[in-house]
């Protein structure tokens, strides 16, 4: 009879302070978060945050923030005034702490993105966040179990002025403890739908941004598919990763819109390479291809190909297959590093072609002057017939 009477007491209890909850939220005015919100977040991403719009509150035992028209600030040197704008952010909170004035964010939810990311030519991005200590990491915002990003678009504007847009159509992201943390996203690249998997090696509560990431992307285009698996050393440090790239398609068209390159083929192409990026060095190695030329002409296998280079480190790259049933050898050595030359520095090179019985071998410099390029180069031609010679031209 106690047992049952103590159990009673605690559900009257609880519902009772549940009447109490929900008649105080009803008093809550929830501009009086402005300040906070805006002070917690410009002092995690070091920038300016506003909320321009107004704010309102859905009330229930898991209320919901509505901020509207919410801006970040840009670098003094960017270009636009902005780094994001998003239309709507619609912040999941506990109700007790926000019945103490403060913030406990369970779930975050953005609608109608716009992320304008620029570099500038003298290697400054606006995508870094931090304070003037150094530190990359954003801080003082509160942990967020989940966010969802609906309708966003990232604009690009490189350093050489050319510019990009990728649309999102809904990223997730995980941070429940005991799971790992994990972002799926869907959306165009180019005209191209990809989706996109990253997911932390640990569960949430023991994740840091020094542990690595698991990352897949498949891209499927008419024409078309890239995938690439593998891992990224640091959560989000882009120069520091281990990939495995698979790209095939029946046509090189998708493959130059994608990335704003030419390629010397106009038939079908499969090509996979294990990519690989640590201390400023980049590494291609186990390349291997089949790119078949225009009709009539021998298409072109890499058996066994690799390249390496920096910007402290010369460009060189070997290469062995066969172009139609001759075998063929590549290589390329551009004796001075990125770093080292410049945009008017001669650039010191060699390479050796050998087809069957034909070797060419060039020596010279190029100068990549900002107006366009020249160069001085020695070639030097050698072959036993002119068979071979007649079938590459």
């Amino acid at each position: 009879m106690r047992i049952s009477k103590l159990v009673l007491f605690l559900v009257i209890g609880l519902l009772l302070l549940v009447v109490v909850a929900f008649t105080a939220l009803l008093f809550v005015d929830p501009t009086i978060f402005r300040g906070q919100i805006e002070t917690r977040a410009s002092e995690a991403f070091g920038r300016q945050f506003q909320v321009n719009g107004p704010i309102s509150l859905e009330r229930s035992l898991r209320p919901r923030i509505i901020l509207e028209d919410t801006t970040v600030g840009n670098p003094a040197w960017a270009s636009g005034e902005h780094f994001t704008r998003v239309e709507k952010i619609g912040v999941q909170v506990a109700l007790l702490p926000l019945l103490r004035g403060d913030l406990r964010v369970l779930d975050v939810l953005f609608t109608g993105v716009e992320v304008f990311i620029e570099e500038g030519p003298d290697g400054a991005n606006n995508y870094t966040f931090g304070d003037s200590g150094g530190s990359r990491e954003p801080r003082g915002l509160p942990a967020v179990e989940r966010l969802l990003i609906r309708d966003a678009i990232i604009y690009y504007l490189a350093a050489d002025s050319s510019k990009s847009r990728y649309a999102i159509t809904e990223a997730r992201l995980w941070n429940i403890p005991g799971e790992p943390e994990r972002i799926e996203a869907e959306g165009f690249a180019r005209g191209m739908p990809y989706t996109i998997l990253l997911a932390a090696d640990s569960p949430a509560e023991l994740s840091s941004p020094q542990n690595p990431w698991s990352v897949k992307l498949d891209m499927q285009g008419p024409d078309m598919s890239l995938v690439i698996d593998g891992r990224m050393a640091r959560a989000f440090i882009w120069n520091k990763f281990d990939y495995r790239i698979t790209i095939s398609g029946k046509q090189a068209d998708s493959l130059e819109k994608l990335f704003d390159v030419e390629f010397p083929t106009t038939g079908p192409f499969e090509i996979s390479a294990a990519v690989n990026a640590a201390e400023g060095l980049f590494s291609v190695t186990d390349l291997v291809a089949h790119v078949q030329g225009a009709p009539g002409t021998p298409a072109i296998k890499i058996t066994n190909g690799g390249a390496s280079g920096g910007q402290d480190h010369p460009l060189l790259i070997e290469l062995q297959g066969k172009y139609g049933d001759a075998p063929l050898a590549f290589t390329f050595n551009s004796e001075r590093s990125f770093g080292v030359s410049s945009q008017t520095t001669p650039w010191p090179l060699e390479a050796r072609l050998h087809i069957a019985d034909i070797k060419f071998d060039v020596r010279g410099t190029v100068s990549p002057a900002t107006d366009g390029e020249s160069f001085e180069l020695d070639g030097q031609l050698q072959g036993e017939t002119l068979t071979t010679l007649a079938q590459l031209l």
